[in-house]
Order: C-alpha cells, then sequence, then structure tokens
C-alpha cells in the first residue's frame, strides 16, 4: 500500500474517532449549582459534588446561584445547558413556601444521594437518659416538641395521636433556635435532623431516631411506639437536572453513584448519620414526591 493510500486511511480513522467521541466529550462537561448561599450544608454539597465530578474528569463549571429564584431564571434563560444540583424534599417546599417551584419529575431525576434520619432529644440536664424522658410520656397529658419550620405539622401530629396524648410543635425558623429552646425549656423534647452537630452536643440527650437501628443508643422510634406511622421519616437527598438527554443522563447517574460510595462521601454521610444512597437504589421519583408532598 503507498504512503498516499495510508496517510488517506488514517486521516479517515482519525476523522471517524473525532465524531465518535464528540458526544462523549460533551457529555462531560457540566454546570453544578450552588442553589443555596455560601455557609450552609447545601452550599458545602454543592462543593464537594463539583471537586468530586472534577476529580472523574469532567470539565466542570461551578455556578453560584444561591437562591430558587435564581436558579430558576437560570435554567429559564439556559434551557439546553447541562446542570445538576443536589437538593432536598425539605428544601424543595421552603421554596415552595415563597412561591418559587423546583417540581422533580421522571426527566430531571439523576439519582438518590442520601437519606437524613431524626432524632428525638431532651436537655440533658433535665432527662439525661431515656427511662427519664419516657416517664414524662408517660405521666402528663400535654407534650411540646421544638423543630424547625420545615418540620410537617402531620409528622408531630401523628406522634401524638399514636402516643395518646395532645403533642404540640413549637415552631423555630432555624435548627440552632429551636436547639435554644429545648434548652430554656421553651419545649419538653427536641425533634430534627440527625447531624454530627446535634450528635455531639452535650448539652442534649438523644434517646431516639428515625432509621431503622439503634444509633450511639438512640433506638429506632418504631421500636418505641410502634403504633406511630411516621416512624421513620426523613429526608432525601437527591441530583435534580437540567438540559439532559437519557443517554447523558444515565451516564452521569453511573458516574455519581460511583463517586457517592466513594470514600470522602462515605465518610461525609457516615459522620452525618445519613443513609447513603448506595443502600437505596429501590428510592426512585415515586417515593421522593410521596415524602415531598408529606412536607407540604
Amino acid at each position: 500500500m503507498s504512503y498516499l493510500k495510508i496517510r488517506k486511511l488514517l486521516t479517515a480513522v482519525c476523522i471517524v474517532s473525532s465524531v465518535t467521541l464528540l458526544p462523549v466529550l460533551q457529555a462531560k462537561e457540566i454546570n453544578v449549582m450552588a442553589v443555596m448561599p455560601e455557609g450552609g450544608n447545601t452550599y458545602r454539597q454543592a462543593q464537594m459534588l463539583a471537586d468530586s465530578l472534577t476529580k472523574t474528569g469532567y470539565k466542570v463549571n461551578f455556578v453560584k446561584t444561591n437562591s430558587c429564584v435564581n436558579t430558576k431564571h437560570f435554567f429559564e434563560n439556559n434551557p439546553q445547558t447541562p446542570a445538576i444540583y443536589l437538593f432536598t424534599d425539605l428544601l424543595y417546599n421552603e421554596f415552595l413556601a415563597t412561591e418559587c417551584d423546583l417540581p422533580l419529575t421522571k426527566d430531571n431525576f439523576v439519582t438518590t444521594v442520601n437519606f437524613r434520619i431524626n432524632a428525638l432529644c431532651s436537655a440533658a440536664a433535665i432527662h439525661p437518659d431515656a427511662d427519664s424522658a419516657m416517664s414524662l410520656f408517660k405521666s402528663t397529658r400535654s407534650i411540646t416538641i421544638a423543630s424547625v419550620t420545615s418540620t410537617p405539622p402531620s409528622v408531630i401530629e401523628s406522634f401524638g395521636a399514636a402516643l395518646g396524648k395532645k403533642v404540640t410543635m413549637v415552631p423555630y425558623a432555624k435548627t440552632s433556635d429551636s436547639v435554644r429552646g429545648v434548652l430554656s425549656k421553651d419545649a419538653d423534647f427536641w425533634y430534627g435532623g440527625l447531624t454530627a452537630g446535634i450528635a455531639g452536643n452535650e448539652q442534649l440527650f438523644c434517646w431516639a431516631n428515625t432509621g431503622p437501628k439503634t444509633i450511639n443508643n438512640m433506638i429506632p422510634l418504631k421500636e418505641l411506639t410502634p403504633a406511630y406511622q411516621q416512624s421513620e421519616y426523613g429526608s432525601y437527598g437527591y441530583i435534580q437536572s437540567n438540559g439532559l438527554d437519557a443517554n447523558t443522563k444515565k451516564v452521569l447517574k453511573q458516574d455519581l453513584d460511583a463517586i457517592f460510595a466513594d470514600g470522602e462521601w462515605s465518610t461525609y454521610f457516615s459522620k452525618g448519620y445519613m443513609i447513603p444512597g448506595d443502600k437505596l437504589r429501590h428510592i426512585g421519583v415515586d417515593q421522593i414526591i410521596k415524602n415531598t408532598n408529606l412536607n407540604k
């Protein structure tokens, strides 16, 4: 074969290879949105997500929209721009309360990230152990529970129904305020997301959780009150997308599932007492939407 023919053949191979690889290269470019301002867990998770995708080989553009309205405007102005953001059912409803809607659908859902369980705690100075806490449940007809406003009232009310007592939620705008509420005796107990900060707060004694097993001597709430239908209530974290076709989303899901099972994220989930996504592959859009509707 002559040199010219060989050169033409190599040129043709290169052209075909370039055309074949182009969609793959494009699929590796992604915008990661920070839908909440710097300083909170949502922003930190967005940063972790961007860093992890970069290490995996993606070309990542980290976009700080910092609010639901800005995020919505970004998508309206860039409908075909490939973008993802880490969202939760609680955050969705917080946004919805401000009349900003970023609904989850089967088309924009990518994968389930984690499930944050809740804890039932008391002021350690008042109820330093489970027996002391339970004695209050048995000795009074009316109980107050401090929690954040995003906690569905039905979760607290159905707890009271299961106990055969009147249980009233004392709402606070922030978790830190709700903790101060129970410590200052404005409420009998505290209920909310179990985090490393809550578990490590020596002023609190947490004695029950909404997970499937005992954690740090916190017994499953379903064992404490079997009649309580919301005993396993918590919040799902998930990846929502914009401008991704089905094939790109499929590849991205595989990459994300591998990322969330990796050491850095595994440690993050473990320290935060979260159930990781690799244990939640059976949880999809319908279950998350059902949980979201409960939160309304």
